[in-house]
């Protein structure tokens, strides 16, 4: 059943050339969110990655694709040191990496991004040319969630302390005597 609905969408695209999420409207409402928090340009393909966020966060998430791109830039933009990093690799990674347990930490999510250097942890995966650049956002934000994993993790728990016990030959002696003291 999905593949017709892929192949749906697929002959849908084929006639009108335009996605759902590159209508007029669509980049409109982005163009306004990036209005309002003084965006500088960004490149076409940050652009489509988060009108394609915006487009499905409000139409399958609930109508909050708004506040889902708001907090992505905002991630981006405001942690030190990542304020050149609004491109479609690390658009991408960075959303791939929300999780509503860190996000909803509010400050602290951004203030994690402070010590992950985007641009250049990107550009050292292209410099070891392990990864195609089409899945240089996957992989980028696997290395982010298992950072951010990390960082948010709940403090080890101490092992409980363990009371001593007697070697076993004076437990063997302890436990006879208990029980010559309760039977008599």
């Amino acid at each position: 059943m999905p593949r017709a609905s892929t192949a749906r969408k697929q002959a849908l695209h084929a006639i009108s050339d335009v996605y759902p999420w590159e209508a007029a409207a669509v980049a409109a409402k982005l163009q306004g969110l990036l209005n309002a928090m003084d965006v500088p340009l960004i490149d076409a393909g940050a652009r489509k990655t988060l009108q394609k966020i915006l487009y499905r966060w409000d139409h399958y998430e609930g109508g909050t694709g708004s506040e889902r791109v708001t907090l992505l830039i905002r991630t981006i933009l405001e942690s030190d040191g990542n304020e050149n990093a609004l491109v479609e690799p690390i658009v991408s990674a960075v959303h791939g990496a929300m999780r509503p347990e860190w996000t909803d930490r509010g400050l602290a999510w951004i203030e994690a991004f402070d010590a992950l250097p985007l641009v250049q942890t990107l550009e050292t995966m292209r410099a070891l040319e392990l990864f195609s650049e089409q899945s240089l956002a996957r992989y980028l934000g696997m290395a982010l969630t298992n950072k951010l994993a990390r960082m948010f993790a709940p403090p080890p728990v101490p092992p409980k302390a363990r009371k001593a016990q007697p070697p076993k030959g004076k437990r063997v002696l302890a436990k006879m005597a208990e029980r010559r003291a309760a039977s008599g």
